[in-house]
């Protein structure tokens, strides 16, 4: 694959690269090849915010900001995304039932049966998609899908008796995993080993906080769940049922420990402290997160205390602010079609035009009034 990709960039020397985000092998090749020819790669894929589209570059989730987005766009993001319990909907069903398990788990081995077929038919038998299936978020077995005694189903109480120790609640949501913001854009590879290095956070923190854990939902049934029993056994833990609203946590505790997920988003635009493992995704500048680097998960307790300690009053601009920040890289989405997002056609112009140019906004536009047209994207 690398030799193919190597063959095309040579015969047709693109200008900018324009592509999905960089979430598997074949994508993240592409980067590469474009980033040792000094070639921008911008990558998109679908916002946090409903009808705009996410515009990245490079592999990492770094913004490319190409626009200034109106005051009554930042008005109507804070007013509708900053609401306590707005929680976003990302159309995928609800996780967790012993039929939606099994459906999930013939759906699996049909799909590998079908893939292994495909890639005989075609005579393709190192095709990357089909061969991807048994290492992406599966359904694989039904005693993956946990017991509801996992968790503490009395989470609230549990929280209350905690909440009088004198102990900093920490907010800390599970990410989905294997997926981009986690293989791609955390730079530490030790991330790579998901479950191992989240207990070894987990751990280090609960002797100086007490930390909210809760699962993604769309990776119930997907885990292991010893995983569960691992964070569950550790003081001042409370394992909250994956079911519950995120957002309601980020409320009702101190401070949100992510990489680079959306509940960082959630949790700045509504003015809560943000703590990091990831420093390059869209939404980190801008954010005042504090980065925190895997390499010195021992230090993270007193960094996290000493900037909770410098926590002052609310400043009422800083939503408006981050929003701001968060919509430079953004473009207006067309009505989609497939399951893929397009892009608006002015929005598109400007985004490659900035690619070529690195410009941004009315800078990037011509003096006619009209933007440039690439001669070669890839």
């Amino acid at each position: 694959m690398a030799h193919t990709l190597h063959e095309y960039f040579e015969a047709n020397k693109p200008d900018l690269v324009l592509s999905h985000l960089v979430d598997e092998y074949i994508t993240h090749l592409v980067s590469i090849f474009a980033a040792r020819r000094g070639i921008r790669y911008i990558a998109y894929v679908y916002s946090y915010f409903s009808g705009y589209v996410q515009v990245l570059q490079g592999r990492d989730g770094s913004p490319h900001k190409f626009r200034t987005p109106s005051q009554e766009e930042i008005a109507a993001i804070c007013a509708k995304y900053s609401v306590g319990d707005f929680r976003q909907d990302y159309a995928q069903r609800p996780k967790g039932t012993r039929l939606r398990q099994l459906k999930g788990i013939l759906r699996y081995n049909v799909k590998l049966v079908y893939f292994w077929l495909m890639r005989r038919i075609q005579n393709d038998p190192l095709n990357m998609h089909y061969l991807i299936t048994p290492y992406v978020a599966e359904h694989r077995r039904m005693s993956d899908l946990p017991a509801r005694e996992q968790f503490h189903i009395d989470w609230r109480e549990q929280l209350a008796s905690k909440d009088g120790n004198g102990r900093k609640v920490l907010f800390m949501p599970l990410g989905y995993f294997p997926e981009s913001a986690i293989d791609y854009w955390v730079n530490d590879t030790s991330i790579i080993n998901y479950e191992d290095k989240t207990v070894e956070m987990v751990r280090v923190l609960a002797e100086s906080f007490c930390l909210v854990i809760k699962e993604h939902p769309h990776m119930v049934g997907s885990r292991n769940p010893e995983f569960y029993d691992r964070l569950k056994d550790i003081s001042n833990v409370v394992l909250v049922p994956p079911e519950e609203h995120g957002t309601s946590l980020i409320v009702q505790t101190d401070a949100t420990l992510v990489g680079a997920g959306s509940a960082g988003v959630e949790a700045r635009l509504r003015n809560k402290p943000v703590f990091t493992f990831c420093d390059t995704s869209y939404w980190f500048e801008g954010s005042g997160s504090v980065f925190l680097p895997l390499s010195r998960i021992g230090d993270w307790p007193e960094k996290i205390a000493d900037s909770l300690r410098e926590v002052t009053a609310t400043d009422p601009m800083a939503t408006s602010r981050f929003a701001l920040e968060c919509l430079r890289s953004t473009a207006h989405q067309k009505p989609a079609v497939g399951r893929w997002p397009q892009c608006d056609p002015s929005d598109l112009r400007d985004m490659l035009n900035a690619g070529l140019t690195g410009k941004f906004g009315s800078c990037a536009n011509t003096t006619s009034g009209t933007t440039s047209s690439p001669d070669k994207v890839a």
